[in-house]
């Protein structure tokens, strides 16, 4: 097989790869919202277990027997967290269905990754020979105009990732926007006891928290278009709900410090998250202007074939 017949050959296998990433876009935005959705859920069924916990042994279970409704309460709250449960458990299987069909087109596509490479490579190779100056022909042309294809895809490939990137740096300065708000709360709540600054503070934390739901989601989409990154933004902001019921009703200098604490570590995740997430972005950029000079040199050389 000559060279531009391999070429041939691996430039057919790659024309699958659009299709295989547009099913892969779908499916990774898909995943993303059941990830929020999943990680919500989980939230209102651990609320529920809770309540029932606090009914059968905490000082909830002692107020409702004083007023002669514990059974009916706690059948009530058994209820909710049976019904929390069956949803949490509804979404987790639709999320693990779904990261199963991933898995089978990403690996379809790291096959096709390998061809990709490869016709890179023996492209480069063709490049250097015409640029050195071997006599031009009607192939190298046809040749060339794949070649100029490929980069164009590939061209559009990293601006997509720039995209995600760029996205993910706002949701992430949103996040420490209100992270930022919720830390000058704590702040104040160390010299002044206010049950309005410690809901303002808990406000701000929960919005902080949705926003890292949609950053997670936005990362994962990004270590999709850019497989190698590895950021990571795991962290949780939303404190269990003893340490927030104790932060507004029993307002103490070691609660506050408790709430403080996790608000100050989770700052400084998120700016390396975010510092790291901008580093990739500039590598991207990079790669961005080597691709348009290459695709400038290649529109010349077809522009001289006689």
């Amino acid at each position: 097989m000559t060279g531009y017949e391999k070429l041939d050959s691996l430039y057919a296998k790659m024309a699958r790869k659009q299709h295989l990433q547009a099913v892969l876009d779908a499916l990774e935005e898909e995943h993303g919202n059941l990830v929020i959705q999943v990680a919500r859920l989980n939230t209102r069924w651990v609320k529920e277990e809770n309540d029932v916990q606090d009914i059968e042994n905490g000082l909830g279970g002692l107020m409702w027997t004083v007023l002669g409704k514990k059974d009916e309460k706690l059948d009530k709250e058994r209820r909710e967290a049976c019904a929390a449960k069956v949803r949490y458990d509804s979404a987790v299987t639709q999320m693990e269905t779904l990261e199963k069909s991933i898995k089978i087109y990403s690996d379809e596509m790291a096959a096709i990754e390998g061809d990709r490479q490869q016709y890179l490579e023996l492209a480069q190779q063709e490049v250097a020979a015409i640029k050195a100056g071997r006599p031009l022909t009607e192939q190298d042309r046809s040749f060339l105009k794949g070649y100029l294809e490929t980069l164009y895809a590939e061209n559009k490939e990293i601006q997509q990732a720039i995209d995600e990137g760029e996205q993910a740096v706002y949701i992430t300065d949103e996040v420490l926007k209100y992270l930022d708000k919720a830390e000058d709360m704590c702040t104040v709540d160390f010299f002044l006891d206010s049950m309005l600054v410690d809901m303002v503070k808990h406000e701000n934390l929960d919005k902080a928290q949705d926003a890292i739901y949609s950053l997670q989601a936005r990362l994962r989409k990004f270590r999709s278009e850019m497989v190698d990154v590895n950021i990571s933004a795991d962290v949780q902001v939303n404190l269990d709900e003893f340490t927030r019921w104790a932060d507004i009703f029993w307002d103490n200098w070691f609660t506050d410090w408790e709430v403080s604490d996790q608000v100050t570590q989770s700052i400084a995740h998120m700016r390396k998250v975010r510092g790291r997430v901008e580093n990739a972005v500039k590598d991207l950029l990079i790669l961005k202007s080597n691709n348009e000079r290459e695709q400038a040199e290649i529109q010349s050389i077809i522009a001289n074939i006689r």
